[in-house]
């Protein structure tokens, strides 16, 4: 058995390898915040997926794969999104913090070891030409209800309907 959802600290240039098959193989999570490298090339991990998933018979039962760039990478499996593993690759002036074994269980620890947070840059910047153009919507929208409002209301009480005389028809009745 192993480590669940596991932190693995590599030095640059150095590999990793993964026991696939054809439900189970790595996932590059490419839109986590995690990931630190924009740049990442994942082209060898996605022709794999390409290959795991295709109709060949000849499927591999490793892959493995060299980090030459320094970064922080999430990775997931195929067969259960919930499984991660976080790969932290230092760059040539750093060593990997770890002294016993640099496959770590994930703790907050072994996460601020490797250097992985959450992008900082997430926050925007406020969009204030489309709040505007929404609050210039919403006031034109109220205004047009407005008067709307006070057009149908001034029909109504402009509108006679003719009553019926009810005293007529009583009178009708009587006997004369």
């Amino acid at each position: 058995m192993g480590i669940n959802n596991p932190v693995i600290c590599l030095n640059l240039g150095e590999s990793i390898f993964w026991s696939v098959s054809p439900e189970s193989f790595p996932k590059y999570e490419k839109d986590s915040l995690l990931n630190s490298n924009e740049k990442f090339d994942y082209g060898e991990i996605e022709n794999m997926k390409t290959l795991m998933e295709g109709s060949s018979t000849n499927k591999p039962s490793t892959f493995g794969f060299t980090f030459n760039e320094a970064g922080i990478y999430l990775f997931s499996d195929s067969a259960n999104d919930s499984q991660h593993m976080i790969v932290g690759v230092m760059d040539a002036s750093t060593k990997c913090p770890y002294d016993d074994t640099n496959i770590q269980p994930r703790t907050m620890y072994s996460l601020t070891a490797i250097g992985a947070k959450l992008e900082d840059d997430v926050i925007l910047e406020v969009n204030w030409r489309i709040i505007m153009y929404l609050m210039l919507v919403l006031f034109i929208a109220i205004i047009v209800f407005i008067a709307l409002f006070y057009y149908y209301t001034k029909i109504t009480w402009n509108f006679r309907v003719n009553k019926k005389a009810h005293y007529r028809n009583q009178n009708k009745n009587i006997d004369a």
